[in-house]
């Protein structure tokens, strides 16, 4: 029986709750997309801070979420406002400022405005009492940036602060308003106060700004500065700055003199007294538990987030970052943050600055050394204004509280080892330096043995790793698994450009699908065969190579690779593009003239015919470095500069060279951002004959403009003269190649005990094929008959992972299965669920497809799960989504009792195990004409109660 989906709400609460069991799905809030997955995971890291870690799978995508959460009432647990230690002006990343702070763990905090190295903070920001920035001016007319504030009796607020901050002569008791402390500003008549933390000295005049800077400590005025330069700040005072010829310059000027004593106040509103620590933020994405209607301040797009929140008893601070702007983590809006932290049960919450900025730093248990906890969107860290730290004030104790082993993989093969390393802590959850010889080692479940700090074992099964030091003991769960019995390569195929490079990822797993990583010295790679772009097999080129699992190569066309462990052994396919060469310029014209640097330097540019790579003519460039001069260049300047658009790779041209030289050879770009580039090509000349010269535009912002070919020498002691040659300017593009039609090879791996032939009365017969294609042979023809025959001699059910042409199935007697979207079909005690992943994933093709699945196999009264997928998961796009969809249907075989097969094209017609959940590949397309006899198939399926058998059937036996 087949059927659509038409749910009723009765059945649409049954998916949710039934999900449940394996999913977790947020039901309470109107996110603007579906979570379809949810893990989560946490470590104590301090004895006031915990570290959670959320992976969401949604519709839209991933999500990787890390939250602190800091308990304000433990007495060992304290918060500062981290800036650099060159100074509140200087911007630092967040690791440096945590590590400089001492601190266990920190965020970014503030949106700023910089440039080359300085800025300041936008808002208000006080650590330990003392003001580093004053509150943000804009707040004044609208509130637009809030705060976050602990006061000196450990009360929390959010709010959207101003403060008003005014000095007064007590001279003349005349006051006049400052309009920041610790700011750069864009109008200074007025006056601007900078403090200590701000930085060592003061802006002092310059040639674009003339400023009065009166200094001030200990409440006098100890000297007035007019148009005179930076000053340093004292410890405890300050310097006042202000356009000299503004009405900040002569109120100085009319109220101050050295010696007159100064009254600095400032007032907030809302008036919050003795304020401890304040960091701010953007808008406030959570009052008192509900969202707002509208942003104070809007920041748009899924982004990258940081944000900071309170729990509604105040006891618990959230630190929280969303990485985003990647393929595993797409980022959330500023509705979708507060949706998410409403959902942890935040009350009150602030948004910080995000985007590139986002950074979360910290130790692990009993660690000593910071790290980078989340996955920063420019693939390093930013350089920030301030960052909210988390500080241990915990006493120095020695005396051990408890142990934590960490392996990279809990799954180990029988006779290969794992290092092992165990981390000590005492009671407050801060590191304790402990000697790995102190430890005694037990195990509970299979032997294990721990030497030179490497764990292994030579019986197959699962055990407990026990550590103990005394009375302090911990464990780890660990599985001894069988021999590997195939290998797992990723990616199984790839398109690079030429001169582009592979890295693989290897992982072994043995007959029962569980993977476990594996020494990466005991598999070797080799490049197996070469096809041309046309996919005719030729010789492997000298470019190519593979060397320790990283492939490279120039020469464009389809690579097998080959790897080897033991007797298995599996094959990737790596495409490379080719090249398209676009000529600039063969000079047969003067389309050049020649220029020399300095003046002295004597030489020459001219069209020659004496050495040419291609056409009739070159450029000689001749040049006398021989002055006793430091810098000297001789240059063939191009009269009109040649732009290189932005989908160039690569610049090239040609050099004749008849002897050794040491000048550099050198070009003079302008990229796209207005930089002018002088890159140095080769050192020096070593050459003979012509050669390619070839600068990568990888880094280059694209588009460029070229202006100059140039030989220069910068070594005093180096007086040459001589020539070269050069020929054929030209740049190249990529250019996709035709789709490879060529065959990976069966992986080699042990026997199957599923591969074999049963016959009973009771067998339900099925028979697998990928498609059948128009015959264009005559031998295309017989075997389309020969398969037809075959299969309506044996099966009961043919099943197509892909689509027929309907002339091609009239002669099928059996009931035909053929892909189109989802679909579920009950088979008498077979349950059959199509899944559509065309569009290389089942999200990126219809992300229902998930909640759908997860339903009809919990739903299913069948023992017998066949899925059905018209492509192989070694082509999701999304590698995570891949492990995602294996470990949801071997969880929920295990959980539920059911046997799950899954049934795919693939590359090769094979099997492969994951976890307990066999995977079937049919492949019968890309057979060549002269082995068709010999390898046309197809997998025929026996299904007798729970019992599942398959073998793959040669047509033609």
């Amino acid at each position: 029986m087949r059927y659509n989906k038409n749910f009723s709400s009765k059945n649409i609460k049954k998916i949710i709750a039934t999900l449940l069991i394996v999913l977790l799905f947020s039901t309470s809030y109107s996110y603007a997309y579906t979570t379809l997955y949810q893990k989560e995971s946490e470590e104590k890291i301090s004895s006031g801070t915990n570290l959670k870690k959320y992976t969401l799978y949604t519709d839209d995508g991933w999500l990787n979420i890390n939250v602190l959460e800091v308990e304000l009432d433990d007495k060992y647990t304290k918060l500062q406002v981290l800036t650099s230690q060159n100074g509140a002006n200087k911007l630092q990343n967040v690791l440096t400022l945590a590590k400089d702070a001492y601190a266990i763990a920190a965020i970014n905090g503030d949106f700023f405005s910089g440039s080359n190295g300085t800025g300041h903070s936008i808002g208000l920001s006080i650590t330990d009492s003392n003001l580093i920035s004053s509150a943000s001016t804009e707040n004044l007319s609208k509130n637009i940036y809030s705060s976050f504030l602990i006061d000196e009796d450990s009360k929390v607020f959010f709010d959207y602060l101003t403060n008003k901050i005014t000095l007064t002569s007590n001279k003349t008791d005349n006051s006049i308003e400052i309009s920041y402390i610790n700011k750069y500003s864009t109008n200074y008549a007025t006056p601007v106060i900078y403090t200590s933390a701000w930085s060592t000295t003061s802006l002092g005049s310059s040639e674009t700004m003339n400023l009065t800077e009166m200094v001030v400590e200990d409440g006098k005025v100890t000297e007035i500065r007019v148009n005179e330069p930076a000053v340093e700040i004292p410890e405890d005072g300050f310097v006042v700055s202000t356009f000299t010829d503004s009405e900040g310059g002569r109120w100085i000027d009319d109220n101050f003199s050295k010696g007159t004593k100064v009254t600095l106040d400032i007032t907030y509103t809302p008036d919050i007294k003795d304020i401890e620590l304040a960091i701010s933020g953007g808008s406030r994405l959570l009052i008192d538990g509900e969202i707002p209607e509208s942003f104070s301040h809007v920041s748009t797009g899924r982004n990258p987030r940081t944000a900071l929140g309170i729990s509604e008893d105040s006891k618990t601070l959230y630190m929280v970052t969303v990485d985003g702007r990647q393929e595993s983590s797409i980022g959330m809006t500023q509705t979708e943050l507060a949706e998410f932290l409403k959902s942890i049960d935040v009350y009150q919450a602030i948004n910080l600055d995000g985007g590139g900025s986002t950074t979360m730093v910290s130790q692990g248990l009993g660690e000593s050394d910071l790290s980078i906890t989340n996955n920063p969107s420019g693939g390093t860290l930013r350089s920030v204004i301030n960052a909210l730290g988390i500080v241990s004030t915990a006493p120095d104790s020695s005396k051990l509280y408890g142990l934590k082993i960490s392996v990279d993989d809990t799954n180990i093969f029988q006779g290969e080892e794992r290092e092992i390393k165990v981390t000590g802590y005492n009671k407050y959850y801060n590191p304790v330096e402990i000697d790995l010889d102190d430890i005694d080692w037990d195990y509970d479940g299979v032997k294990v043995t721990v030497k030179d700090g490497k764990v292994s074992g030579n019986t197959v099964g699962a055990t407990t790793l026990i550590a103990s030091i005394g009375k302090v003991e911990t464990e780890i769960e660990l599985n001894i698994l069988s021999a590997a019995n195939e290998l797992f390569i990723s990616p199984k195929k790839e398109s690079i450009a030429p001169n582009g490079s592979v890295s693989y990822t290897i992982k072994a797993k043995n007959k029962n699908g569980y993977y476990a990583n594996t020494n990466l010295e005991s598999i070797s790679s080799k490049i197996f065969s070469y096809y041309t772009i046309n996919n005719e097999l030729a010789n492997i080129p000298e470019d190519a190579k593979i060397e320790n699992h990283i492939f490279t190569a120039k020469t464009s066309g389809h690579y097998i690779i080959e790897f080897t462990k033991g007797d298995i052994k599996s094959y990737t396919l790596i495409t490379v593009e080719s090249s398209k060469e676009n000529l600039l310029d063969d000079f047969e014209n003067q389309t050049f003239s020649f220029d020399e640097y300095p003046d002295e330097v004597k030489g020459d540019a001219t069209l020659s015919s004496e050495q040419v790579y291609s056409g009739n003519t070159s450029v000689k460039l001749e040049y006398d470095f021989r002055q006793d001069i430091q810098i000297r260049g001789a240059y063939i300047e191009l009269n009109n500069p040649y732009t290189i658009p932005a989908n160039a790779t690569s610049l090239s041209f040609w050099v004749y060279n008849d002897s050794a030289k040491e000048e550099k050879l050198k070009i003079k770009l302008k990229d796209a951002n207005g930089s002018v580039k002088l890159i140095v090509l080769e050192d020096g000349l070593t050459h003979n004959g012509w050669e390619e010269i070839n600068y990568d535009l990888t880094n280059t912002a694209l588009p460029a403009t070229l202006s100059d070919i140039y030989l220069a020498q910068d070594d005093l002691s180096i007086k040459e003269s001589g020539y070269i040659y050069v020929d054929h300017l030209i740049y190249y593009t990529n250019q996709s190649p035709e789709e490879a039609t060529v065959r990976i090879p069966n992986d080699i791996k042990l026997e199957d005990s599923n591969n074999a032939k049963i016959e009973t009365s009771q067998t339900y017969k099925i028979a697998l094929l990928d498609t059948l294609t128009e015959p264009t042979l005559m031998i295309d023809d017989m075997k389309n008959k020969t398969l037809i025959s075959s299969i309506n001699k044996n099966a009961d059910l043919t099943i197509f992972t892909e689509d027929v042409p309907n002339e091609l199935l009239e002669n099928i007697s059996t009931e035909k299965i053929l892909p189109h979207g989802y679909d579920l079909i009950e088979k008498d005690d077979i349950t059959i669920i199509q899944l559509d992943i065309s569009n290389y994933g089942i999200r990126k093709t219809d992300s229902a497809q998930w909640t759908h699945l997860q339903y009809d196999i919990e739903d299913s009264a069948n023992n017998t799960i066949l899925i059905v997928l018209n492509d192989s998961i070694d082509n999701f796009e999304d590698l995570e989504e891949r492990k995602l969809f294996v470990d949801v249907l071997c969880e929920m075989q295990r959980n539920l009792g059911k046997d799950i097969y899954v049934l795919h094209t693939g590359y090769t017609t094979d099997y492969s195990m994951e976890r307990g959940v066999k995977f079937l590949g049919i492949n019968s397309k890309n057979i060549l004409p002269e082995n068709v006899a010999k390898e046309s198939s197809y997998i025929l399926i026996s299904i007798t109660g729970d019992q599942f058998y398959y073998e793959i059937k040669n047509i033609f036996e």
